[in-house]
Formats: C-alpha cells, structure tokens, sequence
C-alpha cells in the first residue's frame, strides 16, 4: 500500500495545516528508514510514524538548535543545550512522541541475529 499525505493529517490532526508538499516529502525520506523486507506487514505503519517524527522534528515551534535545554535562566538570559557529548546517550527517535512508537514498532519486528555453522546446526 502506498502511504498518502491523507495518512498522515487523517491520523494526527495537528499536521492538517501542514503543506502537502512538506507531508510528501516527509512520507519519501522516512520510507527510505524502513526495510519492507524487516517491518513486512508493520512497514507502512513505521513509515507513518517516521514521516510524523520528521515533520515535528521540522515544526517552526521544534527549537533543538543545538540540542535540548539543559538549564535556563531568565534574568540576564542564559541558556544552556547539551551538547555532541550527549549524543549516542540517547535514541534521537525519543525526542518525539512519534519516534518512540516507531521504535515500539521497530523493536517488535526486529529479531536477534543467528549464525548458521558449516554443519547446519544454529548457533546464537
């Protein structure tokens, strides 16, 4: 099945005022994510709540410029954002409501590898 802007403004309202063209391009970079052949039956589901994490991550009212606000403080402004060192700490996928369902999804069609010996036999 292929994915339509109508999926993504039909499931979450908040992107309806959202320019179709923005939805589709959305739609093609997160379906560049998701292996058909690893999500299978789940495939457009991921690629739906990729595009949605995109386009929140796009959102004019999304401020991680430099990475999320660590401290702030108003009189005489100061603010500070965590910086390269927090990346890797944790998934970029749990910035937004979206992206942690894409990793529920990812995570419950994603099986552990096995090693297939010469003799036949499955070693995990």
């Amino acid at each position: 099945m292929g994915i339509s802007t109508t999926d993504i403004t039909g499931r979450f309202p908040e992107f309806a005022n959202v320019e179709t063209s923005t939805i589709q391009l959305a739609i093609n970079d997160a379906a560049l994510s998701v292996n058909r052949d690893v999500f299978g039956v789940k495939a457009d589901l991921a690629t739906i709540y990729m595009a949605a994490h995109l386009l929140a991550l796009s959102s004019p009212s999304n401020s991680k410029a430099g990475g999320r606000i660590t401290s702030e403080k108003v009189g005489d402004l100061a603010r500070t954002y965590a910086g390269g060192s927090e990346i890797g700490k944790s998934d970029p996928l749990a910035e937004t409501k979206y992206g942690i369902e894409f990793l529920r999804i990812r995570r419950s069609v994603v099986t552990s590898p096995c090693v297939i010996t010469q003799s036949g036999s499955l070693d995990r």
